[in-house]
């Protein structure tokens, strides 16, 4: 059996994604990683949600038995289920409810677990900042959350915060009788199903850089110009689903050269399970192939990029809302990229883009790289 891993040793993991080095390519590396499709785990109830909190529970008595009270660090948001086994970005499609819920009522958001198809657990990447505080809450008030909120009620309520914010949202009132209501609990079970909701990520920039980590403002004084090129993990087949097109990947290719100057311009083409025949149509003279088999490490590796070509894809839109100030042009008028340019980064569809959008990457690049 494995050694369980501490969670400093993971901090440690997850901050060193983005020193690993990927070598440069004139041409895809023809051998492509091989996945293990994890087998889903079976959908929890709310009482199996009960019987967690209950053997939490004991673990915290256990601990406090020792000496001394454990300090309250805040109240826990439990999510059951319906998150969606795919990749993270699709994942998180599935539980958006819950997470503009779980800031409205100023609780942390835990989810159970559910393996990805991918090899990892989307569930583990976001819960392990919270585990401590999870560990620290008063597991002795448990409440359900569909005992004081009706389920037709939850949806309307959850993009009104999220458009308007908590100050001026109109269904204000109702947040704030609900928390009123629920402010004794210090566990908020939530047993919503069946949840997805392709809008409202722009509530989500604060909560994914707490969760997963955003990419740093980097001093860019000697810094060439990097463009990310992201084509979708399933596309490989040549039926673009997700990914921009071939043709306006190049184009747009064109367009940031003739822009910065070729020698200037560094690409990153990142695709799971890439396909050799796909990459080569890209019009670049070389490319940096980014398919480590690490999918979290290859979105931030994505996002760290001045400039990034996207389509619909839920991996890119995530990407998108992790990156450093710069530009994001998308082949895509899609409630995915509403409201989503903050933190420094612009969001454009292609319907809108045009030459002059590169300005704003050039304003930001320090120490001219024309000449």
């Amino acid at each position: 059996m494995a050694q369980r891993r501490s969670s400093e040793d993971v901090d440690l993991e997850m901050e060193g994604l983005l020193e690993e080095q990927v070598a440069w390519t004139r041409s895809p590396n023809v051998s492509s990683p091989s996945w293990k499709i994890s087998t889903a785990s079976t959908p929890l109830r709310v009482f199996a949600l009960a019987g967690i909190v209950f053997l939490l529970g004991i673990a915290v008595m256990g601990v406090s038995s020792l000496g001394g009270s454990i300090g309250k660090t805040g109240r826990i948001y439990m999510r059951d289920g319906g998150i969606g086994e795919e990749g993270i970005g699709s994942a998180i499609q599935r539980f958006k409810e819950s997470i503009v819920l779980s800031q409205a009522l100023d609780s942390h958001l835990i989810l159970t677990d559910r393996p990805s198809e991918h090899g990892y657990s989307t569930s583990d990447i976001l819960n392990r900042r919270y585990l401590d505080a999870a560990k620290n809450v008063d597991l002795s008030r448990a409440c359900n959350l569909g005992d004081y909120l009706p389920w037709h009620r939850r949806d309307e309520l959850a993009h009104g915060w999220c458009a308007h914010g908590p100050a001026d949202d109109p269904s204000q009132v109702e947040i704030a009788e609900l928390a009123r209501q629920m402010q004794h609990c210090t566990v908020i079970l939530d047993a919503r199903r069946d949840e997805v909701h392709e809008d409202m990520n722009g509530c989500l920039h604060s909560w994914l850089r707490d969760r997963i980590g955003g990419i740093p403002r980097r001093s860019w004084n000697a810094r060439r110009v990097t463009v990310g090129v992201h084509i979708r993990w399933g596309d490989a087949a040549g039926q673009f689903r997700g990914s921009i097109s071939i043709e306006n990947i190049n184009r747009l290719l064109r367009d940031i050269r003739n822009k910065f100057g070729s020698g200037n311009v560094d690409v990153s083409l990142v695709m799971e399970q890439h396909d050799v025949a796909i990459l080569r149509q890209i019009d670049t003279p070389k490319y940096r192939l980014v398919d480590s088999g690490d999918s979290l490490a290859d979105m931030k590796r994505l996002a760290d990029n001045n400039i990034m070509l996207v389509a619909e894809s839920s991996y890119a839109a995530t990407a998108h809302l992790l990156a450093p100030p710069g530009l994001t042009i998308g082949q895509i008028e899609h409630p995915k990229y509403d409201n989503t340019t903050a933190f420094g980064r612009d969001f454009v569809s292609l319907e809108r883009y045009t030459p002059a959008w590169l300005d704003k990457v050039e304003s930001l690049v320090q120490g001219r790289l024309l000449s």
